[in-house]
């Protein structure tokens, strides 16, 4: 299964519609999660909004996503991650943070981005496997610190690594 996610802001219309007349050329079940629009897919499951998004995470063999807070927990899944940000001059938000940040993510991960969403074909989406490697340490290791900060946790040997 496709999983595409467009967040909870509107006006997506134009990634939603083009992914929607993609599909059939696919033969892969899609599933949408298209916010607030108008466009209603034709050729996909969807819901406006979704409660809890995980089980779409982990089910999907690949996620296309518009770049916004998620796309962090999809490339920590390990799923195979297409990314086309919203983009102010389209009036989808109310900057371009998205595509910053899904530029920084195909800078230092090779995450596909596509701010020209016609450029996404059926074909790059139906043979798109690709699954960033993540080396999750620093993060577990931040974690633990943060646990410790909230929780007061210390260990006699941490004197000193808060600025660290």
């Amino acid at each position: 299964m496709i999983f595409f996610t467009c967040g909870n802001m509107p006006n997506f219309q134009r990634v939603i519609e083009h992914i929607d007349l993609l599909i059939p050329e696919l033969d892969e079940d899609v599933f949408m999660q298209i916010g607030e629009t108008e466009y209603r897919p034709i050729n996909a499951r969807y819901e406006p909004f979704l409660k809890d998004q995980q089980k779409y995470f982990e089910q999907a063999r690949l996620i296309i996503s518009h770049g916004g807070f998620s796309t962090l927990e999809i490339i920590y899944l390990g799923k195979p991650l297409i990314i086309v940000p919203r983009q102010l001059k389209y009036g989808e938000h109310f900057n371009d943070h998205q595509g910053s940040f899904a530029e920084f993510l195909n800078r230092r991960f090779g995450v596909p981005v596509f701010l020209d969403v016609s450029e996404l074909s059926s074909a790059f989406i139906h043979d798109y496997n690709r699954v960033v490697e993540f080396d999750r340490s620093p993060i577990t290791r931040f974690q633990s610190h943060i646990e410790k900060v909230v929780f007061g946790e210390t260990d006699s040997g941490d004197a000193g690594e808060a600025d660290g």
